[in-house]
C-alpha cells in the first residue's frame, strides 16, 4: 500500500474514534496548500505538540508570536488554536481538533507571514490537486469521470507549459472509494494556482454503488465539491 493510501487509512480510522495521535509512515509529506511553499512531515498530523500555554511560556517563537499578536490586535487564526507545533527555526503550525489550521512564518523575533493550512499530500515535485465530478455520477458504472483543479504553469521563457494530471491513485473499500489526483509541476518556471480544470476518467474494479466519493489529496479526506459547485 502507497504512503498516501495509509494516510488516508489512518485517517477514517481516526475520524471514527476518539481523537487519537495519527501514525503515519516517516517520509510522507504534506503542505498547507497545493504547490504551497509550507511543507511539513506527516509526524505533525499527530497534534500539537504544545499547549498555546506551553508554547507561549517556554518557547521562543511562541514568545515572538504572541508579542506580535498584542501588537496586531487580533489575528482569529491564532487566537483560535488550541495548540502549535514548532517545525522548524522558521515555520509553526496552530492546531484546531487535531489538525493544522495555520501556519507562521518566523525569522529571528519577527513574522514573516502567516495564512490558514488545509493539509495537502505532496512527493517531490508532485502534489495533489482537489477534483470534482465532471457530471452525475452512475453508481452502476465502474468508471468515474471527474475535473481536476490544476494550476496554470509557464517555462523560463513565458512559454505555457501544459496543464496534465501526473497520475491518479485510487483505494476502493467497502463504505467508499478515496481518489488522489496527483499534478506535477515543470522542471523549470512557474505555476499559479487556478489555472483552470482538466478532466481525466477514474478506473474503478466494480460499480460504485452506494459508496462515496472522497478526495484523498486532503487531510482528513473530505467529500469533493459537486460538479455544479464553482
Amino acid at each position: 500500500m502507497s504512503n498516501w493510501a495509509w494516510v488516508v487509512a489512518f485517517a477514517v480510522v481516526a475520524a471514527a474514534c476518539a481523537p487519537a495521535p495519527v501514525t503515519v509512515p516517516a517520509g510522507t509529506q504534506l503542505s498547507c496548500s497545493p504547490s504551497g511553499p509550507v511543507r511539513f512531515d506527516a509526524s505533525f498530523l499527530q497534534g500539537p505538540r504544545f499547549s498555546t500555554l506551553e508554547f507561549e511560556v517556554t518557547t521562543e517563537p511562541g514568545r515572538t508570536l504572541r508579542s506580535f499578536v498584542r501588537d496586531v490586535g487580533e489575528l482569529p487564526l491564532y487566537d483560535e488554536a488550541e495548540g502549535f507545533s514548532i517545525v522548524s527555526d522558521t515555520l509553526v503550525l496552530a492546531y484546531r481538533d487535531r489538525v493544522p489550521t495555520a501556519f507562521f512564518f518566523l525569522e529571528g523575533d519577527r513574522v514573516l507571514d502567516w495564512g490558514p493550512c488545509r493539509p495537502n499530500l505532496v512527493d517531490g515535485a508532485r502534489f495533489a490537486v482537489r477534483w470534482r465530478p465532471a457530471g452525475p455520477v452512475d453508481p452502476e458504472a465502474s468508471t468515474v469521470r471527474i475535473r481536476a483543479d490544476v494550476p496554470r504553469c509557464t517555462t523560463p521563457d513565458g512559454t505555457p507549459s501544459p496543464s496534465q494530471v501526473a497520475a491518479v491513485d485510487v483505494e476502493e473499500g467497502s463504505d467508499a472509494v478515496t481518489v488522489v489526483v496527483w499534478f506535477r509541476e515543470p522542471p523549470r518556471g512557474s505555476c499559479l494556482p487556478d489555472g483552470g480544470r482538466v478532466e481525466t476518467v477514474v478506473q474503478l474494479a466494480g460499480p460504485l454503488g452506494d459508496r462515496i466519493l472522497l478526495d484523498g489529496g486532503t487531510f482528513p479526506p473530505t467529500k469533493p465539491l459537486s460538479a455544479s459547485d464553482t
